[in-house]
């Protein structure tokens, strides 16, 4: 399964309340898209204080892929 907080994406699915994002077996936060078949995440990059790297222009986060074992937990069903 993908999951995408961008609705450019092929998995826009609204992640950031849908799932829990696994990778290596440990829960991550700022997750932008996780795909559990190809194996990755892209994240936000932080800072040592847990804030978002800009780009040099300023205008947008600066973004990391990670590869690895991803598992998307969904809430249950109502």
């Amino acid at each position: 399964m993908r999951m995408s907080v961008r609705p450019s994406d092929e998995g826009f699915k609204n992640l950031k309340h849908d799932a829990v994002v696994m990778f290596n077996g440990k829960e991550i936060n700022h997750c932008v898209t996780a795909d559990e078949e190809k194996g990755y995440v892209l994240v936000h990059q932080l800072d040592e204080a847990g804030k978002p790297f800009l780009n040099p222009d300023g205008d947008d986060i600066l973004m990391c892929e990670m590869w690895g074992k991803v598992e998307l937990i969904l809430p249950p069903s109502k």
